[in-house]
């Protein structure tokens, strides 16, 4: 009897295991919270309600390095209207709900309503954060609701919100734009830098640590407003807003990311979905001589088609280089090698367009100057961007505000970064006064 009771006993446990989810929620800290853990084979991630429903702790495999700056009570995932400026309203708890949890994949949704003012408090943020046990992307989805019982629309940007980096580390940031992929090199925590990037060339943002640890992010491009970096002391975010769109009362906007941590590339050339590359050559290029080089890409599907080509500016064909298909294997770096022979000196851009299905999912795109240039570079575009081409992040021009408020504006001398969304003058200017003194 004794034995079968310690068998049936093993064999419930052993049922447990099996329906064990993805995802763990408990307490990992020293506040009575608990958080939700995913650790599956390519990182370990914390989530927490109580800090606006961010990512605490990212940790990918097999480095195990901490890439969140979980500083100011956020870290990853964080969600703002650029309209009201970083810390407000959705910096404060969440509601949270487990919408799937298997073995395979799970979803958790952070949900929170504002609280400031005629408009925000109308606002509903929900942010869907779903994970699987094969694959290394983590896919967020945000949804701004207006309620239908506002009774009208309001115009707003979304703000993502990521503080990215390991501690004690040199950490590197890709940022594509208009005149090539910038690198921002962080040494510790001795930066001072703060970068506004209007001239976003491609929808993706990528953070690297030097030891080859990082974290990439690939987001729509088509409504891209810019990106934004704060870069002082020990803090260090990458972050991107959105151009404002108008709600109507019963709308939402909705916009999804992609979070793919990393480990093993030498720096970032291009991020799509689901897929991290860099193109490297293996030793320095010369004219007139072949040389080895390699396309490096990690992802998280299998079958990538990979078209490289390359041209020398200031040409507009492209010749091919090389065509194949990857058959990458998730969370590890796939080399692609290809030779490389620049007939003479000057400019050469080389190129590394990646599809599956016949669908493209990402571009790679590298500059490679030997010798003096022969051309001017330029990052093409993505697409069209939609939306106001000429709207700003920042505090509204003279006349903007009502002639009363401009009145009190002008006699205190005050000038603010940002204002909220707040129908009432007399709240509006209190609100006013309040971020010029902090």
């Amino acid at each position: 009897m004794r034995k079968l009771m310690l068998m049936l006993s093993l064999l419930g446990l052993c049922r447990f295991a099996t329906a064990q989810g993805l995802v763990d929620v408990r307490n990992v800290d020293d506040d009575p919270e608990k958080e939700i853990i995913v650790d599956n084979p390519f990182y370990r991630l914390v989530l927490k309600a109580s800090t606006g429903g961010t990512g605490i702790s990212l940790k990918p495999k097999p480095t195990n390095t901490e890439m969140v700056i979980p500083r100011d009570g956020t870290g990853l995932f964080a969600d703002a209207l650029w309209q009201q400026g970083m810390g407000g309203d959705w910096q404060d708890a969440y509601s949270y709900t487990v919408d799937n949890n298997t073995p395979e994949a799970a979803q958790v949704t952070f949900t929170l309503r504002g609280r400031t003012g005629n408009t925000l408090r109308w606002i509903t943020i929900r942010k869907s954060i779903s994970v699987q046990r094969d694959s290394p992307v983590i896919a967020v989805k945000v949804r701004v609701e207006n309620e239908q019982a506002s009774m009208e629309a309001f115009r707003l940007g979304y703000w993502a919100h990521q503080q990215i980096g390991a501690m004690n580390q040199d950490n590197a940031h890709f940022i594509p734009t208009a005149n090539g992929v910038k690198q921002f090199l962080v040494s510790g925590s001795s930066s001072t830098q703060e970068n506004w990037m209007y001239d976003a060339a491609r929808g993706w943002i990528a953070t690297r640590a030097e030891d080859g640890t990082g974290v990439a992010f690939r987001l729509d491009y088509s409504r891209l407003l810019a990106f934004y970096q704060w870069l002082k002391g020990t803090m260090q975010t990458v972050e991107w807003l959105y151009r404002s769109q108008e709600i109507p009362n019963g709308g939402a906007f909705e916009t999804e990311y992609q979070c793919i941590p990393f480990c093993g590339l030498p720096y970032v050339d291009g991020v799509g979905d689901a897929v991290v590359g860099a193109i490297v050559f293996d030793r320095q290029p010369q004219p007139g001589k072949s040389g080895p080089a390699h396309v490096a890409l990690l992802g998280g599907e299998s079958k990538t088609a990979v078209d490289l080509e390359w041209k020398r500016l200031p040409e507009e064909k492209w010749m091919s280089l090389k065509a194949t298909t990857a058959d990458l294997n998730p969370g590890h770096v796939e080399n692609v090698g290809f030779e490389l022979l620049p007939p003479q000196e000057g400019s050469y851009i080389l190129r590394c367009r990646l599809s599956r299905g016949g669908k493209s999912v990402g571009v790679l795109e590298r500059l490679l100057n030997l010798g003096t240039p022969s051309g001017r570079y330029a990052m093409d575009p993505e697409a069209e961007r939609i939306g106001d081409s000429g709207e700003k992040s920042g505090a509204p021009k003279r006349g903007q505000l009502s002639k009363r408020i401009e009145d009190k504006w002008l006699y205190e001398g005050q000038a603010v970064q940002h204002v909220s969304l707040l129908k009432d003058e007399e709240v509006l200017f209190r609100e006013c006064r309040r971020r010029a003194s902090t």
